[in-house]
């Protein structure tokens, strides 16, 4: 069984594309976890009622919000499935993607957590896929007004460094030993920690560019540093970046260890 877990907050309109997509999924056992993080009440009215008739849909409203890490790992909790899938709502499910995802995961030796490879609606890599950040790199993103666009030429599941928390599959199992994701982490860097948590187990991060998977645009740590200074989400990253690598100072990369 899969259980799919998102985290919402005030993303309704997102969450009924997603189940569209999800819905044209081949599963033959799933559950969507949705953990509604403390919504405005009418949202979470309507997201109740929506949902309300829809098999195998289980929403878990919090009545605080605590942060994309702390509702992950509470959805966690009721998981029933052997494997776990957290994803965004943002995200709409292209064909033969979960499939292709999970072969990976129970085929290749020693891997931790599989991801696909995320589209923007042009069809353009959305570089998912990434290097342990360093200060220098992530300032430098945010200082780039045009960035280069990336691709991905191999064709085979290959390791990464980390992957962006948007869409991550691993074994229930594994998550736990890993102890989930860390709340210290209200929102940022819980994905690159949880990673490095990964290879620290001597387990691969692998991107699977046959598995597929579209991703709405307009991302919460993006923009350029000037217009970004005056969005909420800009300091609280600023607050995850100094608590991982506060974390994480003087430590190597686990990948080369």
């Amino acid at each position: 069984m899969i259980t799919i877990i998102t985290v919402n907050y005030r993303n309704f309109n997102a969450l009924k594309q997603c189940w569209k997509s999800l819905k044209k999924q081949n599963f033959k056992d799933f559950e969507w976890i949705i953990v509604d993080n403390n919504s405005p009440r009418e949202e979470s009215k309507v997201l109740e009622a929506y949902f309300k008739n829809e098999a195998g849909v289980f929403i878990i409203p919090l009545n605080k919000n605590i942060g994309f890490g702390g509702a992950s790992n509470q959805g966690a909790l009721f998981a029933k499935g052997e494997i776990l899938a957290f994803m965004n709502p943002d995200i709409e499910i292209k064909d033969n993607c979960f499939s292709s995802l999970i072969t990976t995961l129970k085929t290749k030796k020693n891997i931790g957590i599989v991801v696909p490879k995320l589209l923007g609606k042009n069809g353009d890599y959305l570089g998912n896929g990434r290097q342990f950040p360093t200060v220098l790199e992530l300032f430098g993103r945010r200082l780039v007004l045009n960035p280069e666009t990336q691709t991905i030429e191999r064709k085979k599941a290959f390791p990464i460094d980390w992957a962006q928390g948007s869409f991550l599959v691993m074994k229930k199992s594994f998550f736990k030993k890993l102890g989930g994701f860390d709340p210290n982490f209200f929102l940022f860097m819980e994905d690159t920690d949880l990673c490095r948590q990964c290879w620290r187990q001597h387990k691969s991060v692998m991107l699977d560019p046959k598995a597929t998977a579209l991703h709405g645009e307009q991302r919460l740590s993006g923009g350029h540093v000037l217009t970004a200074i005056f969005k909420k989400t800009f300091w609280i990253h600023l607050v995850s970046m100094v608590k991982y690598f506060q974390k994480y100072k003087g430590k190597s990369n686990p990948r080369k260890s």
